[in-house]
């Protein structure tokens, strides 16, 4: 038998190759570079999403965002009628908080009741304007209509219609801008509200203004000639600027 000795299995010595061994091997056409090219053949283990999922999800979310900004519209003009409801009632009741179906049902109730004080002013009025002496282009006499023009004394009539009611008609030319105001403001000052105000023109000879005077809490009742009084100093007063 072929006894193998332990030199033949096992070289005991060892030496770096030589540079004809290392020849074969091309070191000199090593670059240094060590990026890996993969093979286009092998899949890439890398996650994709879909173009047509993202695309989905961003009308998705425009459908969201376009749908919360009409409800927000929707609720807000929905609040802007329920405040022009609210601002039909009474001041007394305006400042309540009340839920929308009690606004609701509160100005339908509201608005039958403002109807008709509505209409009892309205009758009221054409009651003292019946009672009240009326006097217009056919009723003044001509030997009066020349008292309106110029720089004349105004002819003032005075009907009482209760205690605390007066119809009160000046018959002068026409006054200058502000001038009735002046008369008004004196009237208040006085004690005397006017509720109603209105005034037609004489066909060219002068205008005559009706005034509906209401006496105010708290002050005496003035005579009739003293009103009258009052006024002609009044009209006469309003002229100065």
């Amino acid at each position: 038998m072929l006894a193998l000795s332990p030199s033949c299995v096992y070289p005991t010595t060892f030496s770096w190759p030589s540079e004809e061994q290392l020849a074969p091997l091309n070191v000199e056409s090593f670059n240094g570079d060590f990026s890996y090219h993969g093979d286009p053949h092998i899949s890439q283990p890398f996650f994709q999403v879909s173009s047509e999922n993202t695309e989905s999800e961003q009308t998705s979310n425009v459908k969201k965002l376009t749908h919360n900004a009409n409800e927000r519209d929707r609720r807000k003009k929905l609040n802007s009628l329920y405040s022009s409801l609210r601002s039909l009632l009474p001041e007394s009741e305006q400042g309540k908080r009340m839920s929308i179906p009690t606004t609701v049902t509160r100005v339908l109730k509201y608005i039958p009741e403002l109807q008709k004080e509505v209409d009892s002013l309205i009758q009221r009025r054409e009651e003292i304007l019946a009672r009240a002496p009326v006097q217009d282009n056919h009723r003044i006499p001509n030997a009066n209509r020349g008292n309106v023009q110029g720089n004349s004394v105004p002819r003032i009539t005075i009907c009482r219609l209760d205690e605390g009611e007066m119809m009160v008609q000046i018959c002068a030319s026409k006054m200058k801008r502000g001038q009735f105001s002046k008369i008004l403001i004196g009237l208040e000052e006085e004690g005397l509200m006017a509720t109603d105000a209105s005034s037609f023109s004489i066909g060219g000879h002068g205008v005559v203004y009706n005034l509906l005077l209401q006496v105010k809490e708290g002050f005496p009742r003035l005579d009739c000639e003293v009103l009258k009084d009052k006024i002609l100093w009044l009209c006469r007063m309003s002229k100065n600027p």
